[in-house]
This record gives structure tokens, sequence and C-alpha cells, in this order.
């Protein structure tokens, strides 16, 4: 948990410079009609590369690592897992887990794969 923690600490510090700061070397930064950044472009522009939508999906990775174990761990802590629920609160961990991987993985996943275009 503690190298997971530690990993997803770093990707959050990283994709708050990247999107929300725009300080990340060679992002493409679009403005709409109304002078606004325009998110989608930037995020299209970001995960056109395999090392943008690498690292975004390898952190999701790490992501679903870390809730797999600690959804569990966390009702274990509160003491609401015992012989009889831990399985199933061990199986809806992975769900959860699992649901949240794909979802985020898939959105620089699509863009890099052609699927969405930018």
């Amino acid at each position: 948990m503690i190298w997971t923690g530690l990993l997803l600490l770093a990707f959050i510090v990283y994709h708050i410079l990247h999107f929300t700061m725009r300080v990340t070397p060679g992002l493409t930064l679009v403005n709409d009609a109304s002078g606004h950044f325009d998110v989608f472009a930037m995020v299209a522009s970001s995960f056109s590369g395999f090392s943008g939508a690498g690292l975004y999906a390898a952190a999701m990775a790490v992501l679903f690592l870390h809730l797999y174990h600690g959804i569990q761990s966390l009702f274990q802590t509160f003491g609401l897992a015992n012989d009889n629920s831990l399985p199933t609160i061990t199986t809806a961990g992975r769900v959860v887990a699992l649901v949240l991987f794909l979802g985020f993985a898939s959105i620089p996943l699509s863009i890099l794969l052609g699927i969405i275009k930018g």
C-alpha cells in the first residue's frame, strides 16, 4: 500500500501540473471560440502519443492495485469484515477497482488507438 500510495501521489502531482496548471513540456494549448482553453483538444493531444497514454494507463493500473487491497482493508479496519463477509467484501473490492480501472484507462487508450479522434 505504501508504494502504490506514493506512486499515486506522484501521479496526482503530475496530473495537476499537466492539466490544471498546464506547465508540462509538449502540452498543446488550444483556445475555443470564447478564449477558454479547449480541454478536449488538450486531452486528445496529450493522449495521442504512447508516452502520455501509457503513463496515464499505468497510473490507473497502480490505482487498481491500491484500491484492490484498500477497499477490503477499509471494511476490515472498521470491524465490518468477518469470516462470513470477508469473501464478499474482497470480491466487491476487486469489482469496484476493476470497473474504475477500465473506465479511467479507456479514455487515454481510446484516444491512442484512434477510437476517439481529437
